[in-house]
């Protein structure tokens, strides 16, 4: 009976358009990422180019952090949080070489959970100027 009220309250929350929170222990492990480029201001990426990798996901002090693998591109550590079912990441700020030259390297990951699944955008910037932003879906392996 209870597990049935709170099935029945949740309901009423989605309908009311009330996010239901998102267990940390919920969102902790791999995550297969798709990226579809919307906008792009870099010279070697373009709009609807699309990139694919492997999040990992884990819940430390507090804070959610996380690790990209795979991919072809060096490795972004992020650190940040989850709120209801929000989930917002930032990286670590990096050098990374991009056509011989080194560059700043920073990235953003705002993005809505949902069970196994995760949308949103991951916005990234590199000094000089250049800016990508992506449409993000996941699924939680």
């Amino acid at each position: 009976m209870v597990r049935r009220a709170a099935v029945a309250l949740s309901l009423v929350f989605l309908a009311q358009g009330v996010a239901i929170a998102v267990e940390p222990d919920a969102i902790v492990g791999s995550w297969d990422v798709k990226l579809k480029a919307n906008f792009s201001t870099c010279k070697a990426v373009s709009v609807d180019d699309i990139q694919a990798f492997q999040l990992v996901l884990r819940f430390e002090s507090g804070l959610v952090k996380a690790e990209t693998v795979g991919g072809g591109n060096s490795p972004d550590s992020y650190k940040g949080k989850l709120q209801g079912d929000a989930l917002t990441l930032s990286a670590e700020q990096s050098s990374v070489e991009l056509m011989g030259k080194t560059r700043v390297h920073e990235a953003t990951i705002e993005a809505s959970v949902s069970g196994k699944t995760m949308t949103g955008r991951r916005v990234v910037g590199n000094v000089g100027p250049c800016v990508i932003i992506y449409d993000l879906t996941a699924k939680k392996l």
